[in-house]
């Protein structure tokens, strides 16, 4: 064996790291509630998972409710102007 110590014990890949996070315990247990729902094979699997999901709704602008408002206020405002202008 040629790995670190805890990614052995884990059984996961050498370029694998960890990432801490800090939560409420109630977060906490309604993320394992969550993981036991739906099957996942662990608390981490979940969170990724969810976390990748969030990043490609951000990239495709999904997530960015207040910058569409923003845009939408500005683009009333244009319409204004052209219409009064």
């Amino acid at each position: 064996m040629t790995g670190s110590g805890w990614k052995d014990s884990v059984n996961i890949p050498e370029s694998t790291t960890k990432a801490t996070l800090y939560c409420s315990e109630d977060d906490k247990e309604e993320w394992d509630q969550e993981v036991e729902d739906q099957g996942y094979r662990s608390r981490s699997a979940y969170l990724y998972e969810l976390i990748q999901e969030a990043r490609a709704y951000r990239e495709q602008g999904f997530l960015a409710h207040h910058e569409s408002e923003e845009r939408i206020e500005e683009l009333k405002q244009k319409i204004e102007h052209l219409e009064t202008g």
